[in-house]
């Protein structure tokens, strides 16, 4: 019986999670975190303008442009190992802000990026910012910054926003 109410609660919560619009501002970034997530370059390219625009507190900090996201994954990855940081997964919170006109949009949202940093769980709380450009082929990510706070030493069952 336990397993037949287990069955029955997943295709109820598969049901809500696919009601969610496959084209929208906020799916396009879900999928473009996942991607990222599963190192994915191939998907988190085609999810991205070729023309973006990346702001986060890697050096350079900055980079723009067709191969702008694996110029900046292999500078994070040069940093993480430098700094023994590994095992991170960034988290989304909840949407602070969304503006669209339905051709372009720009959304702000929580985020949590934990990861061990010489060996210590640290917590690194966040925000997203995106711009968006709807085109012939749906949401095209156009520019994201990643503006995280000071990390330091997680607190048991911390959540993003």
């Amino acid at each position: 019986m336990r397993s037949l109410v287990g069955v029955l609660c997943l295709a109820l919560f598969s049901t809500l999670v696919e009601a969610e619009p496959a084209d929208t501002p906020i799916s396009t970034i879900h999928r473009f975190i996942d991607a990222s997530s599963r190192g994915d370059d191939i998907a988190v390219e085609a999810l991205q303008a070729p023309d973006v625009s990346i702001i986060d507190e890697v050096p350079p900090h900055a980079w723009r442009g067709p191969g702008a996201y694996r110029a900046w994954a292999a500078d994070a990855h040069r940093q993480d190992v430098a700094e023994d940081v590994h095992d991170g997964v960034l988290s989304l919170g909840r949407v602070v802000r969304e503006e669209s006109d339905g051709k372009t949009a720009y959304v702000v949202v929580h985020a949590l990026y934990r990861y061990k940093a010489h060996g210590v769980r640290t917590d690194e709380p966040a925000e997203m910012v995106f711009a968006l450009q709807r085109g012939q082929d749906g949401w095209k990510i156009t520019a994201w910054c990643f503006t995280g706070t000071v990390p330091h030493p997680s607190a048991a069952k911390y959540a993003p926003r």
